[in-house]
């Protein structure tokens, strides 16, 4: 693949080297040469980038931007670590170039993540200088909000659970961030803050809830404070009937709760949708279960073994959710929310060594093929046993 930041890393190798410079040197005009020069590449990078992306696959073009694009950061946080090791030492026309440098650098991510979010890598640190910047528009939404925090003396807990974390990153900025995060929370913070601060509060914090169950704020922290809230509320019922209907309207409501699906704080958790439904689902089942205590226990006839026997398969835990999840990503089941699914296949089957299947490891497993070699090895073979099996087959004839 093409290191489109060849020549500019070069030149910051040997032309403009920060220690050669430091002893040479160089003239304002040289220096003003090499800010045409860098100014130069990134639009040649720039155009570069937008020809040679379209005329590549999917595949090659995603890996020949991340590629520069970590060629971009690492280049960028080189410049600025010497920047700090010889901030008190250093000529002023030198450190402005070396910013100069560095912004220019910055201008390239953010070309790359505007022009191709789909192949852009968000999961990887910003650079210092593009993280000061984005800093800034973080900080600019985070203020705003304040005026609606007013409103939430009585859930002070919630907004806590919100800020605390953009709190500690905006008064030390230079902990690292990916481009993900602080993205999310900017955005985040730009939905709170267009909520309508003369709403009384028990209006502010369900619109408060409704924001951040829509842009999937799966922070464990948050999911435990929506679950003590929810228990708290269906508490006040004293009949196990009437806790039923009212756990019944929690769990529609999150269902039915429309989410933006490209938003998700934590992208190796399930959405709070997910989470919130799952225990619910837990929920119900328990108070049902005290509800029917007082019912006459029914003698299994002579169909009832039948009704109860679940299908054996010979397939770990691992494998089975694995293969349920492909079939859900690829559309094969029709069922929007995941979790339903997992219960399903849980209550019905069973596994080499799991008779009873829980749907919290079901769903956990379901996924320990993404970063788990020897599951997805394992999946793999299975999968093409099954293809091998089909091949083999011959055709019926008539």
């Amino acid at each position: 693949m093409v290191n489109e930041l060849k020549t500019i890393a070069e030149n910051v190798k040997s032309e403009f080297f920060p220690l050669t410079l430091e002893k040479e040197k160089p003239s304002s005009s040289r220096i003003a040469e090499w800010r045409q020069l860098v100014a130069s590449e990134r639009k040649r990078i720039l155009e570069s980038l937008l020809s040679n992306v379209t005329q590549l696959s999917d595949k090659d073009g995603c890996r020949y931007l991340q590629n520069n694009e970590k060629n971009t950061i690492i280049l960028a946080e080189q410049i600025h670590d010497f920047q700090i090791a010889h901030e008190h030492d250093m000529e002023p026309e030198l450190t402005d170039f070396y910013e100069f440098v560095c912004h220019e650098l910055d201008f390239i991510l953010e070309d790359m993540e505007r022009f191709y979010p789909c192949y852009f890598d968000y999961d990887i640190p910003i650079p210092y200088t593009l993280a000061l910047k984005k800093r800034d528009a973080l900080f600019d939404s985070y203020r705003g909000i304040n005026e609606l925090v007013c409103y939430a003396d009585k859930d002070a807990v919630l907004w806590d659970i919100i800020l605390k974390p953009i709190a500690h990153y905006l008064n030390d900025f230079q902990r690292p961030i990916t481009f993900h995060t602080i993205n999310y929370y900017h955005l985040l913070l730009r939905a709170l803050s267009r909520l309508d601060a003369s709403d009384t509060l028990p209006e502010a914090e369900s619109r408060i809830h409704d924001v951040l169950i829509a842009y999937n704020f799966n922070d464990p922290d948050y999911i435990r404070h929506f679950t003590r809230l929810i228990s708290s509320v269906a508490g006040i019922f004293t009949k196990v009937k009437d806790r039923l209907e009212k756990l019944y309207w929690f769990r529609k409501e999150v269902r039915q709760h429309p989410i933006k699906t490209e938003m998700l704080l934590l992208p190796d958790r399930p959405s709070p949708a997910d989470l919130l439904t799952t225990w619910l689902d837990e929920e119900i089942r328990y108070w049902e279960a005290r509800k029917d205590f007082s019912l006459p226990v029914a003698v299994p006839g002579e169909g009832y073994l039948e009704s109860a026997r679940k299908i054996r398969l010979v397939m770990s835990v691992a494998e089975l959710g694995a293969v349920i999840r492909l079939l859900h990503k690829l559309g094969a089941i029709k069922d929007s929310n995941f979790m339903d699914v997992l219960r399903v296949v849980a209550e019905s089957c069973t596994t080499t060594g799991a008779e009873e299947i829980s749907v919290k490891s079901l769903h956990a497993k379901a996924y320990r093929t993404k970063n788990d070699p020897i599951a997805a090895r394992s999946l793999r073979k299975m999968l093409l046993r099954w293809a091998d099996f089909l091949n083999s087959e011959q055709p019926v004839s008539k």
